[in-house]
């Protein structure tokens, strides 16, 4: 081993490491197998337990961070307007406390089902919940991307050079082209399922039942999604098609 190149070395020891792994994946699956069926059944049901609580004290933790920053931050902002009578630096991004921003609201029943469920809609969503988000998306993105870090086996990740930016295309798809993105918004609701459905990416991954429900989720939800929609009906009102569409945001 001392004689081996460093690249070599690496690549034993993680193959000496994989090898070990599937081992004691084998001996578990073994001593499992000799089971009777009620301690198998008993087994499963305390492994859902342990995840339940491990995700409710990750949530508890979670709010005590957050409520801790929280304060932390508040009374840094206390100390330094006593100290120095005034509020600047990072404090001047509120206009002086001006700006009140609204708390986030709690997650829509229909997406917290998905996230935390244990059913087979739920595995199939979290298996798969970035081709939903990418079929839900209004815009495309764009960028130099950097894949040199996703060959192992950790969570992606996504790197860009240079520029990143968004691009929208036109209200409507061109004569012979399918609608995405925001296009699909500009249809009624059963040809907007459809289009999600067959994505050009999905490739038979994305449920019917899931992409129903969290377009119900998002006209009821998104106030993106409602301006589209409200165009869409005044359009469809008047049987025309509009040229120029101009958004007016007002803040």
């Amino acid at each position: 081993m001392d004689d081996l190149p460093e690249g070599s070395k690496s690549k034993i020891e993680k193959r000496k490491i994989e090898r070990n792994k599937r081992r004691r994946e084998r001996y578990k699956q073994r001593r499992m197998d000799d089971l009777p069926e009620e301690f198998k059944y008993t087994i499963e049901k305390q492994r859902i337990e342990q995840n339940k609580r491990r995700r409710e004290l990750y949530k508890q933790r979670r709010e005590q961070y957050i409520k801790a920053a929280q304060d932390k931050r508040s009374q840094e902002t206390t100390t330094h307007e006593q100290t120095t009578g005034q509020n600047n630096g990072m404090y001047n991004v509120s206009n002086h406390g001006k700006v009140k921003l609204p708390y986030l609201e709690e997650t829509p029943p229909e997406l917290k089902r998905l996230l935390d469920g244990t059913d087979e809609l739920s595995r199939s969503f979290q298996k798969n919940y970035r081709m939903y988000n990418t079929a839900f998306s209004f815009t495309s993105t764009g960028g130099e991307i950097d894949n040199r870090y996703n060959h192992g086996g950790g969570p992606f990740v996504y790197r860009i050079f240079g520029d990143y930016y968004h691009q929208i295309g036109s209200l409507y798809p061109v004569d012979g082209e399918k609608p995405v993105y925001s296009q699909i918004y500009m249809f009624d609701n059963q040809q907007e399922i459809e289009s999600r459905i067959n994505f050009p990416y999905n490739d038979d991954i994305l449920d019917v039942r899931i992409i129903e429900t969290l377009t119900e989720m998002m006209e009821r939800e998104n106030e993106v999604v409602k301006m589209f929609h409200d165009a869409r009906q005044r359009f469809s009102s008047v049987d025309c098609t509009p040229s120029n569409l101009r958004l007016i945001v007002e803040t």
